[in-house]
């Protein structure tokens, strides 16, 4: 394990594939033990059972899916042209949460395949909920997003109608 912290800590390196959801917390929970600098990276394969389980277990408080973007992933996989890009991020506390990565791990289930993600994990609860509500680079966070991930708005309605009074505020008051 030694080993593995001094590489993880310079740059991502593929560890062997995790064959059920309590393999990947063993693995996950040994990348966190190493974490430096906002989190331990490594280039891990996820079967298409394990991210079923991902997705049933760990997924709580993550916004509702896009179907559409489900399926433009699904369609990348199932033809092989999905290419490893942006991180896939887990919390790893007395549980696990995934940060970054809902649509595609429901991509991923859809499309039966194995896939391979450079995965961060991230071991301090702050440093998760800031990344959470900041990190995605593919459809925008809107503030009922984030209000849910900070725990501030139980449901998608309230969190949507406060939104919708900020915004109102803002455009009354000329504020932008």
């Amino acid at each position: 394990m030694k080993r593995l912290a001094k590489t993880v800590a310079t740059k991502s390196v593929a560890i062997p594939s995790p064959a059920t959801l309590a393999e990947l917390e063993s693995t996950l929970r040994a990348m966190g033990a190493t974490q430096q600098n906002g989190g331990a990276t490594a280039l891990l394969t996820i079967r298409a059972s394990v991210a079923a389980d991902i997705l049933a277990h760990w997924n709580e408080g993550n916004r509702r899916l896009d179907e559409i973007a489900v399926q433009r992933y699904r369609r990348d996989m199932e033809s092989r042209r999905w290419q490893l890009g942006r991180e896939t991020a887990f919390g790893v506390f007395d549980n696990c949460a995934v940060a970054d990565g809902q649509h595609r791990f429901a991509a991923q289930v859809a499309s039966g395949t194995d896939q391979t993600y450079n995965v961060r994990v991230l071991s301090d609860s702050k440093t998760f909920e800031l990344y959470a509500a900041t990190i995605d680079s593919g459809r925008v966070r809107s503030l009922a997003d984030i209000l849910r991930i900070f725990g501030v708005a139980e449901s998608t309605s309230s969190a949507t109608t406060f939104e919708r009074v900020v915004n109102a505020m803002h455009a009354f008051t000329g504020a932008k």
